[in-house]
């Protein structure tokens, strides 16, 4: 699930920099693993924000509850529907 998350991830970064690419500040995609889920983090001018939780075991997209935890409801899979997000998040 890792290889796949890292292509997501790569996927992600490069469409965020493609609709940023005259904007002064980069906005860089990070991920922290956590027990049940990776989180994904978007960093921009050195603020962290969620931008979504995946499911370490079935690659499902979740939208940020807060902080710590996703809100209920799948927004899609990075297999299936890889592209289920915008440079803003989920």
């Amino acid at each position: 699930m890792l290889n796949e998350l890292t292509k997501w991830i790569k996927e992600v970064q490069d469409h965020i920099d493609e609709k940023n690419i005259d904007h002064p500040f980069p906005v860089e995609i990070k991920i922290s693993e956590g027990r049940k889920y990776y989180k994904i983090i978007r960093n921009y001018c050195n603020q962290d924000s969620v931008f979504c939780f995946v499911d370490k075991t079935t690659g499902d997209i979740l939208k940020a509850n807060s902080w710590k935890s996703p809100a209920r409801g799948i927004r899609g899979n990075i297999i299936t529907s890889p592209n289920c997000y915008c440079e803003y998040g989920i």
